[in-house]
């Protein structure tokens, strides 16, 4: 026998919830999907309607879990902007995010430098530089990786 036929919804609405009950979607990422599945304009703006009317897609929310989510995993606020541009949401939330994740950043670089390196005041200069370039590629400021590893900016262009 083979496989059962799988259940397609119908309507723009039932595509949606079904869509937001897999993940957090941003309404740009929701109305993104539905496109794709070739439902018109008039149906997307409907849907997206009803699952914002219910907060099953809130692009603050999303925002804020974002911005968790960076602190839990290590991620700097570079990689909390990129990451709300991708999925769409307002400059605003990307701004504040952005900022939000700025106020821990340092605490946030050390963390994810000790988990990685130990304590960062017994490395040589080759094991702070790779530190520093963990710290970039992880969505920090160069100041902020600077300040973590304990060098001055010319020491590690110099080296670079």
């Amino acid at each position: 026998m083979g496989k059962p036929a799988r259940h397609r919804p119908k309507s723009a609405r039932e595509s949606a919830l079904s869509l937001v009950a897999k993940r957090s979607l941003s309404k740009a990422e929701l109305k993104s999907r539905l496109a794709r599945r070739g439902f018109d304009d008039a149906a997307i703006e409907d849907a997206t309607l009803l699952v914002v009317s219910y907060k099953y897609v809130d692009d603050e929310a999303l925002a804020d879990a974002v911005v968790r989510e960076a602190a839990r995993t290590g991620r700097g606020p570079l990689w909390v902007r990129q990451s709300l541009l991708k999925r769409g949401v307002s400059e605003a939330l990307v701004s504040r995010g952005e900022d939000a994740a700025s106020q821990s950043a340092v605490d946030n670089a050390r963390n994810a430098a000790a988990r990685r390196f130990g304590d960062l005041n017994v490395l040589g200069n080759e094991a702070r530089q790779k530190a520093f370039r963990f710290l970039c590629n992880r969505g920090f400021l160069v100041e902020t990786a600077l300040l973590i590893v304990g060098e001055d900016a010319s020491m590690i262009s110099d080296r670079m």
